[in-house]
């Protein structure tokens, strides 16, 4: 969590951001969150460099200038979200089958 004083196109001061991830914590303690502050950024590994593919295909990490990088919060909560809805039906389903589960072995 980093600590900085942004405004979003609603007039609301952001204070926190809560990322997860490797990548993601990188761009936010650098403070890169637009692009007039990217930064240069090359990742250290095979599965980092997939992952910051990742990033970049779903429009969280944004390329401002040839090798300098910055974090679209908004893309990156707008992805989250997306992910959360998927996941909610597998949840729920994942309650019932509990549910039922419990009750099958309930004694009579």
């Amino acid at each position: 969590m980093t600590e900085l004083q942004r405004t979003d196109g609603q007039g609301v001061e952001r204070t926190r951001y809560i990322v997860r991830g490797t990548i993601a914590p990188r761009f936010v303690d650098a403070r890169a969150v637009c692009a007039a502050d990217a930064i240069p950024f090359a990742p250290a590994s095979p599965r980092e460099r997939r992952a910051l593919a990742a990033m970049i295909a779903g429009g969280s990490i944004r390329l401002a200038a040839p090798g300098r990088f910055y974090f679209d919060m908004a893309a990156y909560e707008a992805a989250a979200a997306a992910r959360a809805r998927r996941l909610l039906p597998l949840w729920i389903g994942g309650a019932l089958a509990i549910a039922v589960i419990a009750l099958l072995f309930y004694p009579r």
